[in-house]
């Protein structure tokens, strides 16, 4: 059985800088805002992650980040990074939350030093979790078990791309992306027994930790 796909959010911020003092009072300071997805499957409800995808960059941007301006408002730093967060419908409360999480590691990282050079680089990612939950009589040694080499191979053979005339649905539940793809081999699909319907590479990289349908838990046979 699974539980429905939850959202979040995750902020990871790094720095790539020289540390070396600007001259005449005119510090480079900048923060780069890098914005994309990434999808997981994670076992409830022990929270294991089974799965995740790579992050896909959807978007990104440099901000002056001046950190004397921030003693007094008007933040316009601020303006910044929000205006480019509301873009992607990103709530206040959430673009308020990144600015202070960036301005905490800025002020940190100069420590006490305000012409101190920095370039910072912020990654927000949009992340889409799909809970895989198990029978109180199964374990998480059950779901890493895998699937049957013989049904694995089966799949590998097969060259199904979802073409046979029938209503095919619009998301791989493994990766989150579009079945259809955009080339030939993003758009090539594989049924499992059970008829649900992922990317092919996808449902092979599950098979291999889980013998079961990510969606109705259905096994397949050797």
């Amino acid at each position: 059985m699974s539980s429905p796909t939850t959202f979040s959010f995750r902020c990871s911020i790094r720095c790539n800088a020289n540390g070396s003092a600007a001259t005449n009072g005119q510090p480079l300071q900048f923060v780069e805002l890098r914005l994309g997805h990434f999808s997981q499957l994670v076992l409830s409800p022990s929270h294991q992650i089974l799965q995740q995808t790579s992050p896909i960059l959807i978007s990104d941007t440099l901000i002056r980040f001046p950190l004397r301006e921030l003693e007094d408002p008007p933040f316009i730093s601020h303006s910044s990074l929000c205006r480019f967060l509301s873009s992607y419908n990103i709530s206040d409360a959430v673009c308020d939350a990144i600015f202070l999480k960036i301005s905490s590691f800025a002020f940190q990282l100069v420590a006490g030093n305000l012409n101190s050079n920095f370039h910072i680089i912020a990654a927000l990612d949009f992340v889409y979790t799909h809970w895989v939950d198990l029978d109180p009589a199964e374990d998480a040694a059950a779901v890493r078990q895998g699937a049957p080499r013989s049904a694995i191979e089966r799949l590998m053979k097969e060259k199904y791309d979802g073409n046979g005339g029938e209503e095919m649905e619009d998301e791989c539940s493994v990766c989150y992306e579009d079945l259809h793809g955009k080339t030939e081999k993003e758009k090539e699909v594989s049924r499992i027994p059970c008829g649900h319907m992922f990317h092919k590479s996808c449902i092979l990289k599950w098979l291999k930790i889980s013998n079961s349908c990510p969606l109705c838990r259905g096994e397949l046979e050797a």
